[in-house]
């Protein structure tokens, strides 16, 4: 048996609240059998594994922390599990906003690399991006020295997508967009 992970789209920061909502109620109420999110992709329809109709099941929610130092929450999530019975292989639905196999997000990985960008030090960075939050958002110096290392290769995926221009002469639009690109490109190849 293997286990895939399935990314699907959240959109926008009302989009990531209503997903925040709806896992905090699922964790802290035993008696809901649901996560009441209506944006998970219709498994009925097509399996993600094998892509038959009426092949894929849900198995339930694992948990796992999550961190955002832009919406200013940290807690539990509820992550949506599957099973292709045709395969034989178990799936985990994980929105976007969210980074495989680490508990910072990507909002606040795309605040991390732009505070980097303009030549923040790591303590400038500590500083500006997490005074004024709970004493839950301290992190240490190699957790952000890690962070900032997982940084270095979204700058490499921007190079390879958009060549040598330079991100400061881009419109912030345009910055914004090229670097939500490369965080979640260099989010699937971690």
């Amino acid at each position: 048996m293997t286990l895939s992970l399935m990314i699907y789209k959240i959109h926008g920061i009302e989009g990531v609240w209503q997903y925040l909502n709806a896992s905090t109620r699922y964790i802290s109420d035993s008696s809901v059998r649901h996560m009441d999110y209506p944006g998970f992709p219709n498994i009925r329809e097509s399996c993600p594994i094998c892509g038959l109709k009426d092949c894929a099941i849900f198995k339930g929610y694992y948990q796992r922390n999550f961190m955002c130092i832009v919406l200013k929450y940290f807690g539990k999530v509820a992550i949506r599990r599957g099973y292709c019975q045709t395969r034989g292989n178990c799936f985990s639905f994980l929105p976007d906003f969210m980074v495989c196999k680490k508990t910072i997000s990507v909002l606040s990985l795309i605040r991390l690399f732009k505070e980097r960008l303009f030549g923040l030090s790591i303590s400038q960075i500590m500083d500006k991006v997490l005074s004024g939050l709970d004493d839950v958002f301290q992190l240490g110096v190699s957790t952000i020295y890690g962070y900032i290392f997982f940084l270095s290769r979204i700058r490499d995926v921007m190079r390879e997508r958009d060549g040598n221009s330079s991100l400061l002469d881009m419109t912030e639009k345009d910055r914004s967009d090229l670097i939500y690109e490369a965080v979640c490109s260099a989010v699937l190849t971690a």
